[in-house]
């Protein structure tokens, strides 16, 4: 017996069949029986492929009733339409896809599949109030109708249609108990691929969860809370990364148990702070040492919560993740590091400046009290020896500062030929009255502006030129530099060499060169001050701008330091660009035949006619004659109309005793300077009729000006004090925060000095207070931060802070007279003439 027998047991053919349809009738409900087994041994039915389903069912049926067509469809009240599922046609028996309906078009319809067992319609000619142009719809040779309802949970949600054409049929109850059947059958279908859909979406859901959690930093995982075991019920794919165990090692314990894998000097605090959180009912989130399976140790940080309880309320099932954070914990701890390592250098920086402020403070002024020539003379000494530890104690701070990253560069414009000439100055001062000739060939197309640090381009110059003069005893210093532009965008290098007649450098030591704290040759060079960190310093600082240092040298003979430092280009316009050189014409009188090649390179560069000449050669057609300082007495009596003539000398007292009218300038010559001076014409350009006042030097005089120095140290304050005293000024003086600020209220000033390290309140709280004040605020009162804390970046934070100006200490004159002449009126600033010191 068929599985529908007990569906349709006992039903008989009634009056209605058309026999010619089914020559044995008494067969029919064995026939119908057979096509509902037949569906229901169908694997497509339960396995929620709906559209498989749906064909044998409308394949079936349509065949056991001998009818035209079924067709099953679905209710869509999303698109209110009614969509076709399949369509099952005897005739050339194949199956296909009916066009959708409008549910507009057929409420009545809807309404009555919605409420009753089945709509039969017996003949399609007399049926118009439900259906309305059936025939239209369904085609001129549909005679006979028979639709079941679908319905899923009481609901409507389809129809099956047996559609009979040309031969009008009355659909006995047999046929209309079958096609419920078939409804059923329909029905089911559908919640077999309901039930597929959600299957496949938990499915897919699960399967991207467990990528997900795969492609986690780290190990997720669910466990049973039975201290110690803590059995893992899962793991994710990310311990093995983790941990270095399989899921299936650690899944269950196989391998080991959790607190196998804790760090033996972590277990009891992880132990501990589990119990503590599980009591509060609060997740748990700790770091602690895991190791891992080859033995290493990684710090990892957990999360877990408790996401399942036994009926009396325990903790039962716990779930979490542990992600690795020992990178995290290695850069905290280099954080840490570096910050204390800062924290120490502003502080080494604030108690090594402060005492050395004192001296060469104290020494200055005492100088400038003009003592007897012996006392002269060891103030002289002390003022020396002061800058030299200075010089000292700078380097190995940006040693320092390098080393604990702390050092940042700050691109900005800045002018190339200025920083030359600036340089140049200071290189001719530092050799002095050493028999050494400095020279420099500077390129005359460098760019006008350029773009980076220039305080750390200039260290990197003044390190190399600086260690050239240090041990250089005799002969020269050349210094070269230019610009080479890259092919395409707005970035070259700076690139140059200095060149030394030095002691040089042997070829086994070559490889030290650049070692920190290292000076080769000390027995040659016993008596050279320094700590060995220029070069360091220098290589360390081109490494930071991207650039290089090489270097050549021959022992006994002298040394090339060749470098490159990358720069962006701001203008580029050449630096130097002489007007008309064509109408010059210039004599070169040089007893150095060096200085004197280098010159005239120079001069060709600059694309001006020149020759060399000695003073018994005629000098007409000469526009220029440059020669020696030294040799002004080989002059002739009578020069050339229109030639000038320009001297030449290493030293500002070379210059001296020139004749009235004398062109004078201090080699060695940069490419600006020997524009300006071809610039010049003899006739027109003289030195003033009267000679400057002997033994006298200009001094910036204040007048009318109220100074507040701010400071904790005593000795500071006297030395600050008394600078600013030597300028004219009236100087009140505040040894802490609070002190200044009620100054500040009662008195008026020009100027505030503001020192940053006092105890209680500090140089920056203390300003915030004052431009609190009322008329105290930016612009109004200029505070200018006076501080032996000279670490990268401070003079930024200060003015980030309200502070308008930074002077670093120990103080510089020539520091603290910018500073007066940019923050006073120019009204209160003159020039007075006054006895050169210790003359």
């Amino acid at each position: 017996m068929y599985f529908w027998a007990c569906v349709l047991p006992k039903i008989q053919v009634s009056g209605g069949i058309c026999l010619d349809m089914h020559p044995k009738a008494s067969a029919y409900p064995d026939i119908l029986n057979r096509a509902l087994a037949k569906i229901t041994k169908t694997p497509a039915l339960t396995s929620g492929i709906l559209a498989d389903a749906m064909g044998v069912i409308a394949k079936e049926g349509c065949l056991a009733l001998n009818t035209s067509r079924v067709g099953i469809w679905r209710v869509n009240l999303e698109s209110m339409q009614l969509e076709n599922y399949v369509c099952y046609c005897r005739e050339g028996d194949r199956l296909y896809r009916q066009d959708n309906f409008p549910l507009d078009e057929r409420k009545k319809y809807i309404e009555r599949l919605s409420s009753e067992r089945l709509i039969v319609i017996n003949d399609a000619d007399e049926e118009s109030e439900v259906l309305p142009n059936l025939k239209q719809t369904y085609g001129e040779a549909l005679s006979s109708l028979l639709d079941a309802p679908i319905r899923a949970e009481g609901k409507l949600t389809g129809v099956v249609c047996i559609e009979q054409d040309c031969q009008k049929r009355r659909w006995t109850d047999l046929e209309q108990s079958f096609a419920s059947s078939l409804a059923d059958f329909a029905a089911l279908a559908v919640e077999s691929g309901k039930r597929k859909k959600a299957m496949d979406e938990l499915a897919l859901s699960k399967k991207r969860t467990e990528a997900l959690l795969s492609n986690l930093p780290g190990m997720v995982y669910q466990c049973i809370n039975d201290p110690p075991d803590f059995t893992f019920t899962f793991v994710s794919e990310g311990c093995y990364a983790l941990t270095g165990y399989t899921p299936e090692e650690l899944m269950h314990n196989h391998a080991l148990r959790f607190f196998d894998m804790v760090h033996p000097e972590d277990v009891d605090a992880l132990a501990r702070a589990n119990q503590e959180t599980l009591e509060i009912g609060k997740p748990l989130e700790t770091t602690f040492r895991m190791v891992m399976k080859d033995g290493s140790v990684k710090w990892v940080w957990e999360r877990s919560r408790v996401v399942e309880r036994k009926p009396d309320g325990t903790p039962y099932i716990l779930e979490g993740f542990y992600t690795d954070i020992t990178e995290q914990r290695r850069l905290e701890a280099a954080e840490h590091a570096s910050k204390a390592k800062n924290e120490f250098l502003a502080n080494m920086s604030h108690e090594i400046r402060t005492p050395m402020n004192a001296i060469l403070g104290m020494s200055e002024l005492a100088i400038r009290q003009n003592p007897s020539g012996q006392t002269l003379e060891y103030l002289r000494h002390i003022k020396g020896a002061a800058n030299s530890l200075l010089a000292i104690i700078n380097d190995i701070l940006d040693f320092s500062k390098i080393e604990a990253g702390v050092i940042e560069l700050r691109p900005e414009e800045y002018s190339p030929v200025s920083l030359i000439n600036d340089i140049s100055t200071m290189i001719s001062l530092r050799i002095g009255d050493k028999p050494i000739e400095f020279i420099v060939e500077d390129d005359p197309a460098i760019p006008r502006m350029l773009i980076g640090d220039e305080t750390r381009v200039r260290q990197i110059l003044v390190n190399l030129l600086t260690n050239a003069v240090k041990f250089t005893r005799g002969g020269y210093v050349r210094f070269k530099i230019g610009f080479i532009r890259e092919a395409e965008g707005g970035e070259g290098h700076l690139k140059g060499s200095v060149t030394d007649t030095g002691i040089g450098i042997r070829k086994e030591d070559l490889s030290q060169l650049f070692t920190n704290f290292q000076q080769l040759d000390t027995r040659k060079n016993r008596n050279v001050e320094g700590t060995g960190l220029g070069l360091a310093i220098t290589k360390k600082l081109l490494s930071l701008m991207g650039g290089d240092i090489s270097v050549e040298s021959e022992y006994g003979i002298g040394s090339t330091f060749s470098f490159e430092i990358p720069q962006q280009v701001a203008d580029g316009a050449s630096a130097t660009c002489l007007h008309s050189p064509e109408h010059l014409n210039v004599g070169i009188c040089l007893d150095d035949p060096i200085k004197a090649a280098c010159f005239a390179e120079k001069l060709t560069l600059l694309s001006v006619p020149h020759c060399t000449v000695d003073f018994s050669q005629p000098l007409e057609g000469f526009t220029h004659l440059f020669f020696d300082a030294e040799c002004c007495d080989k002059l002739p009596l009578s020069l050339p109309e229109g030639l000038c003539p320009v001297a030449l000398s290493r030293t500002f007292q070379g210059a001296e005793n020139l004749p009235a009218g004398m062109k004078s300038a201090r080699s060695p010559l940069t490419c600006a300077i020997t524009d300006d001076l071809l610039q010049m014409q003899g006739a027109k350009t003289t030195l003033p009729e009267e000679p400057l006042p002997a033994g006298m030097e200009p001094r910036l005089t204040l007048e009318n000006v109220q100074v507040l120095i701010v400071d904790d140290n005593e000795i500071n304050l006297l030395v600050a004090s008394d600078v600013l005293a030597s300028y004219g000024a009236d100087v009140h003086t505040a040894t802490s925060g609070p002190d200044a600020i009620a100054l500040v209220q009662k008195n008026r000033y020009d100027l505030v000095f503001m020192d940053h390290m006092m105890p209680g309140m500090d140089g920056v709280d203390a300003t915030h207070r004052i431009r609190e004040l009322p008329e105290k605020g930016p612009g109004a009162l200029p505070i200018v931060a006076l501080t032996a804390n000279a670490i990268g970046g401070v003079r930024e934070m200060f003015l980030e802070n309200g502070l308008d100006d930074f002077v670093a200490k120990p103080l510089d004159p020539a520091e603290i007279e910018r500073v007066l002449k940019l923050w006073l009126p120019p009204e209160k600033c003159s020039v007075a003439w006054v006895p050169v010191v210790g003359q």
